[in-house]
C-alpha cells in the first residue's frame, strides 16, 4: 500500500516535496512514459477514501511498474534506517547523572594534578582534533594548565641551550600534548598563542625513541622568550643528540606542512597594520627562517630576507624594533647566518643593541668565564688561552695554525699538524683532537692558492668525522668553557655540508652557541662570524 500523495524528503533541495503518484511533482516535469502496454492496464481513479482511511489499493503490476510508487518506498526505507540510526547515536551519548544525590567516597588530594585538571578538555580534544596539524586559519582553544611544572632546557626551547631556566611560561597555552591529542608525537615545537605549531606524526617515526620528553618545546626564537644561560651541567638538548634525526625533521611531511602554514600566518599578520610589523610577526618569520637555514634553502631565504628587511623598515629601522635586547641578537643572528649561507653582506646592524648587553660574567656552572676567542677572532696566543684545558698540545697547536690563516700572519713553511689517532674513541681528548683536526683539514683548504671552497665534495670524510665527534656528549663542559672554539667548528662544518644532509644538525649547533653568544659576548660572536664570512667569500672567489 503507498499514500495517495504522501510527503517524501528531498535531500538535494533539503525540504519536504509532495509526491502525486499519477507521475507529476510539483517541483518538476513528469516521469518518462511507462509505455503504451502499461497505459492499457492501467487502473481507473479510485474515488477517494474517507478521511479516516486515507489509503488506497494498487495492484501488484502497478507496484512493480510505477517509478513514484518505488521511489517513495525507497525514500522511506531510508527515512526508517536514518531514524534508527539517530536512535542509537542518541542512546551512545552519556547520560546526566538523575537529580538524586550520590555519595562518592573520594581521597582528598591536597593538589590537583595538572593532568586531572585537563582530563575532561582531553576528552573533547580528542573528538574534535582530527588531525594532528591544523591549518592555518583554525583555532585551538585548549586549557592553558601546564602539563609538567618543571621546565627545564630541553622542554623549553627550539634550539636549545645547556642550561635550565627559572623563567615561568605559564602565560603560553599549549594546544596539543600526548594526552589531549591522544597521540604519542615523538617532538613537537611551539612558537606562541593561535600560531602554527610543528607536530611530527608516530606513524612516520623512523627511529625507534621518540626525541622529546614531558611536554612539546617552546621556540627559542620568540620576542619575550630569554636566551638561557649555558649551563655545563644540564643535558643535551634534543635536537643535538643525533645527526640523523634533524635533517629528517627539516624534509618531513610535517614540517612542509607547518611552513606552508606559518607563511599564511605571516601573510594575514601582513594585511593588518597593528600586527605587520609587531614583533610576534617578525619573531614567527625568523622561526621559520631558521629551519629554513638548517635547510639551505638559499633562494627561499633570499625572499625571507627580503621581506624581514621591509617588516624592520617599516617599523622605523633596527633601533626601534623592541625592547627585548635578547630579541635584537636573536635578529641580527639569523641576519648574519643568512649572510653566511648566501656569501652576501649582512642587511641589519644592530650594534647598539649589542653594547647595552649585560658584560660577560662568571658562568655559575663552570665556576669561571667562557672564552670567546677562536681562530676567527682573539689576539692571545692559544698556548695561553687553552692552559689547562681539554685540548692536547697537537689540538693546541693547530688552533694557533687556523688563527695565523685567518689574520694573514701564518709562515709558509708552517705544517698542518695531525694528532695522533690511535687512541680509542673512548677517551674523551682523543675526540677533540680528531674534531680539530677535520675542522682544520676543511678550513685551511680556503687559503690555498687557488683556493677550494667550503662545499667542495672533497671534505666528506671530514665531515663524517665531525658529526661523530659532536655526537659525544662527554666534550659538552669543554664546549661551555670555550664556545668561541665551537662556533668556529661548526660554522665551518655547516658551510661545507650545505649539500648534504648533515647541514641541518650542523646549524641547529650554530644556532645554539650563536644565540648563547648574549651571555659570552655578542660582539665577540659578530666579529667572528664576520671574519668567517670573510674566508668563506675568498675560498668562492668573491673577495
Amino acid at each position: 500500500m503507498a499514500y495517495d500523495k504522501a510527503s517524501s524528503h528531498n535531500r538535494d533541495q533539503g525540504h519536504d516535496t509532495i509526491l502525486d503518484l499519477s507521475g507529476t511533482t510539483p517541483d518538476g516535469p513528469n516521469d518518462e512514459a511507462l509505455g503504451s502496454e502499461r497505459a492499457s492496464t492501467a487502473p481507473q481513479p479510485v474515488p477517494a477514501e474517507p478521511a479516516g482511511f486515507p489509503f488506497r489499493f494498487i495492484d501488484e503490476f502497478e507496484r512493480q511498474n510505477s517509478k513514484e510508487v518505488k521511489r517513495e518506498v525507497r525514500a522511506h526505507v531510508r527515512r526508517e534506517t536514518h531514524l534508527k540510526q539517530r536512535k542509537l547515536n542518541e542512546a551512545s551519548k552519556p547520560k546526566p547523572l538523575s537529580s538524586g544525590r550520590r555519595r562518592i567516597l573520594q581521597k582528598k588530594q591536597e593538589t590537583p594534578s595538572p593532568l586531572s585538571l585537563q582530563s575532561s578538555s582531553g576528552v573533547d580534544q580528542r573528538q574534535k582534533v582530527e588531525h594532528l596539524l591544523p591549518m592555518a586559519n583554525s583555532t585551538l582553544h585548549p586549557p592553558t594548565a601546564l602539563e609538567n611544572t618543571r621546565h627545564d632546557s630541553d622542554d623549553t626551547e627550539e634550539v636549545p641551550q645547556m642550561d635550565a631556566e627559572s623563567q615561568s611560561y605559564a602565560s603560553v597555552s599549549f594546544p596539543l600534548s600526548r594526552w589531549q591529542s591522544g597521540n604519542t608525537t615523538p617532538y613537537a615545537l611551539l612558537l606562541d598563542d593561535n600560531v602554527p605549531f610543528l607536530q611530527l606524526g608516530a606513524a612516520t617515526w623512523p627511529f625507534p625513541q621518540p626525541i622529546r620528553g614531558n611536554g612539546p618545546a617552546i621556540s627559542v626564537w620568540m620576542p619575550q622568550k630569554s636566551i638561557p644561560v649555558p649551563d655545563a651541567k644540564s643535558p643535551r638538548p634534543c635536537l643535538l643528540r643525533s645527526s640523523q634525526t634533524v635533517p629528517w625533521i627539516a624534509n618531513s611531511v610535517d614540517y612542509l606542512s607547518f611552513k606552508h602554514n606559518v607563511i599564511q600566518w605571516v601573510n594575514r599578520k601582513l594585511l593588518v597594520p597593528d600586527d605587520a610589523t609587531s614583533d610576534m610577526t617578525i619573531g614567527v618569520l625568523i622561526c621559520l627562517m631558521s629551519w629554513e637555514i638548517a635547510r639551505a634553502n638559499i633562494q627561499e631565504l633570499k625572499l625571507h630576507m627580503d621581506g624581514l628587511f621591509r617588516i624592520i623598515s617599516l617599523r622605523g629601522g633596527e633601533p626601534n624594533i623592541t625592547s627585548f635586547e635578547h630579541f635584537c641578537w636573536k635578529v641580527s643572528l639569523i641576519d648574519l647566518l643568512v649572510a653566511v649561507l648566501t656569501s652576501s653582506e649582512p642587511r641589519l646592524c644592530f650594534r647598539y643593541q649589542e653594547e647595552i648587553l649585560l658584560a660577560p660574567t662568571v658562568n655559575r656552572s663552570l665556576g669561571r668565564l667562557q672564552i670567546p676567542d677562536s681562530p676567527l677572532h682573539g689576539n692571545d696566543p692559544f698556548e695561553f688561552v687553552l692552559a689547562g684545558s681539554a685540548f692536547c698540545e697537537d689540538a693546541v697547536l693547530l688552533v694557533q695554525f687556523m688563527s695565523d690563516l685567518t689574520r694573514g700572519t701564518w709562515r709558509e713553511d708552517s705544517p698542518l699538524v695531525k694528532p695522533e689517532v690511535e687512541q680509542d674513541w673512548n677517551d674523551p681528548s682523543n675526540t677533540l683532537s680528531r674534531i680539530v683536526y677535520a675542522t682544520s683539514s676543511i678550513y685551511r683548504k680556503a687559503f690555498e692558492d687557488p683556493p677550494i671552497p667550503f662545499s667542495s665534495p672533497s671534505n666528506t670524510d671530514a665531515l663524517t668525522t665531525i658529526c661523530r665527534c659532536l655526537e659525544d656528549t662527554r666534550n659538552d663542559e669543554t664546549w661551555t668553557e670555550y664556545p668561541g672554539i665551537l662556533l668556529w667548528i661548526v660554522l665551518t662544518a655547516m658551510a661545507a655540508a650545505v649539500n648534504q644532509p648533515q647541514c641541518s644538525f650542523f646549524a641547529m649547533f650554530v644556532f645554539r652557541v650563536g644565540t648563547s653568544a648574549a651571555w659570552w659576548g655578542p660582539r665577540e660572536a659578530r666579529m667572528a662570524i664576520m671574519n668567517f664570512l670573510r674566508v668563506k667569500r675568498r675560498s668562492e672567489g668573491l673577495h
